[in-house]
């Protein structure tokens, strides 16, 4: 016998009292064995026996039975007959469901203790009830339907952090929820600081999970086949195309395998027409550009006469009389000058063309500076040179970053810039580089180094010597880009994205292997979601066939650029949650 067992006790209603008699040494056997099981009496032959013999038996199990202390908890009983199917069956079968749910869950209570679980207060035989905290806020479900105004982005990671340590901690006690879903989310308050803000009720269908695993159909339906989502959009909005009725509208396969790999971004605010367009530059030398509200509307300017390969768009205040210019530069050194406006023009063509380098001094990087004493300079990076010119696309100062003073790292020194970065200092990143380059802008001279593979050694267990080659190469550096005041984010080959606080040069947060490779990172501002940080990837997808190729696939992200605070104030809060988690394991429920 075992605890966690429910026991049903069937006897012959025709046999009368003596047959309730014959149970009670089971009973007591039950009792001495697993005493916190529940008990369901079952009365079988109701079609043979007379009304007398059952009026006796349910007399006797009343007073005899029942609110006895010395058998086990009588949960209910049933009546049903030998030979045919009856109600009393369905219920008797409701009745079962209920108590093995009932039970599970209070297993499930009394056992696990932690900051994101509802905690048992206490356990009633008569009437039957579990006692639990009370969740002043209610669930998840009616706030996401009543008020999501309340739902900042922060309240929404804190809320997301709770729900997957309370699993993280299900999990490492080999048990399987089954049933997540906003429904049994409960919530304790909206303040994102607070230790304690949501919990997972409801543990009716958990499983305990054994080595060899579980196989089951129960549990909160798959979204996918249950709403009737499309799995594949992409390849759905394909087949829509070629099924058009106008052959002239389909798309040729040379339209569908084109080179579109997406190198640049840039965001283009039109504050009269309030509308904002993403510009992306293409491996091809297209500019594609797409209306941040309407996915719909999209279009290309006038093609480059090479790759795309940094894209800038200098906006000024709405009071500013100055024009705002789109800056593509390319692979072969041009720098060309679209109006900010063209961006809405299918097939705009640009202002001006400068040529600045050429094929083998590519114009990589366009940045302007966030100090508040160089408004309206814009700098750049072509060969080994750093350039500043003005509005009028003139230079004004020219840097050769060309030096001996990298040390270890002086095989990168007559490599390409490929990223620049500006505020009192520059930031320079260089081809296949995993240093930053800091100089100072008055003395035009190198002040500092900033070693990206010695921070990703820190959170590194165990290197060997194919780590470190590998670990170098993983972490060149890709793109730069300048959070004023706070933070500078890095890039790299390797899909790492690394937060450096700018007063301490110290590391506030490192994300591993984000995608393959970082290409570009910006900060804007896209209607609610106000301040964010865009950070454009790719990665590689193996394609399936006979030749198994890598299939390049780009992706944009949209981050909070108060991330660096966030870590700093998420790292107190784990640390209050461990606290808690501590203390509550040394709780218990008599």
């Amino acid at each position: 016998m075992t605890q966690r067992a429910l026991y049903l006790a069937v006897y012959d209603l025709s046999k009368g009292q003596a047959e309730v008699d014959a149970m009670k040494p089971w009973l007591f056997n039950i009792k001495a064995r697993a005493s916190s099981s529940p008990v369901i009496l079952v009365g079988t032959h109701l079609d043979v026996s007379d009304e007398k013999q059952r009026k006796a038996c349910i007399s006797k199990i009343t007073k005899e039975l029942l609110n006895k202390r010395g058998f086990p908890a009588i949960r209910d009983y049933h009546f049903v007959n030998a030979t045919e199917e009856s109600d009393a069956l369905a219920k008797l079968r409701k009745t079962i469901i209920n108590e093995s749910l009932n039970f599970k869950e209070l297993v499930v209570l009394c056992h696990l203790h932690h900051p994101s679980l509802i905690s048992l207060l206490a356990a009633g035989i008569r009437p039957r009830m579990l006692v639990m905290e009370l969740a002043s806020k209610g669930s998840l479900d009616r706030l996401l339907q009543q008020d999501t105004a309340s739902l900042t982005r922060t309240l929404q990671h804190r809320i997301s952090l709770h729900v997957a340590d309370g699993l993280r901690y299900l999990h490492s006690a080999m048990i399987i929820y089954r049933d997540l879903k906003p429904h049994n989310v409960l919530l304790f308050t909206l303040y994102p600081n607070a230790a304690i803000i949501a919990k997972i009720a409801d543990y009716g269908i958990a499983q305990y999970c054994c080595r060899m695993g579980i196989k089951t159909s129960e549990g909160t339906p798959d979204p996918v086949k249950e709403y009737g989502c499309a799995p594949w959009p992409m390849v759905e909005k394909l087949i829509k195309k070629c099924l058009k009725e106008n052959p002239q509208e389909r798309p040729t396969s040379a339209q569908e395998v084109t080179d579109s790999r997406i190198l640049c971004l840039a965001l283009v605010h039109l504050p009269a027409e309030k509308e904002s367009w993403i510009v992306c530059g293409t491996q091809a030398g297209t500019l594609l550009v797409i209306n941040t509200e309407d996915g719909t509307k999209r279009h290309t300017l006038e093609k480059m006469t090479d790759a795309v390969t940094c894209l800038y768009c200098n906006s000024f205040s709405k009071q500013s009389k100055q024009k705002n210019f789109l800056l593509v530069g390319t692979a072969d050194g041009n720098l060309v000058i679209f109006e900010d406006k063209a961006v809405k023009c299918k097939g705009a063509s640009p202002l001006k063309t400068l040529n600045i380098g050429n094929v083998s001094t590519p114009l990589m990087c366009l940045s302007e500076s966030v100090n508040s004493s160089e408004k309206n300079i814009m700098w750049g990076g072509c060969g080994t040179k750093v350039f500043s010119f003005s509005n009028d696309f003139t230079v004004q100062k020219l840097i050769e970053t060309r030096t001996n003073q990298l040390f270890s790292y002086a095989a990168y020194s007559d490599s390409n810039i490929i990223a620049v970065a500006v505020d009192t200092a520059l930031y320079i990143a260089k081809k296949n580089s995993p240093v930053v380059e800091v100089w100072d802008k008055k003395t035009e001279k190198l002040c500092e180094l900033i070693d990206c593979v010695h921070f990703l050694k820190e959170v590194t267990v165990k290197i060997n010597k194919e780590s470190k080659h590998k670990m170098s190469y993983s972490g060149r550096v890709k793109t730069l880009c300048l959070q004023k005041n706070t933070a500078l984010w890095i890039g790299t080959g390797g899909g790492h994205v690394l937060l450096l606080d700018l007063s301490t040069r110290r590391v506030i947060r490192i994300i591993n292997n984000f995608c393959d490779s970082v290409r570009v990172m910006m900060a804007a501002q896209l209607g609610n979601l106000k301040n964010v940080m865009l950070v454009l990837g790719y990665k590689r997808k193996a394609t399936e066939g006979i030749q198994q190729q890598k299939e390049i696939q780009s992706c944009l992200s949209v981050w909070d650029i108060n991330l660096p605070h966030e870590v700093q104030n998420l790292e107190k809060h784990i640390e209050v949650r461990k606290e808690l988690a501590e203390k509550m394991k040394r709780t218990s429920v008599e």
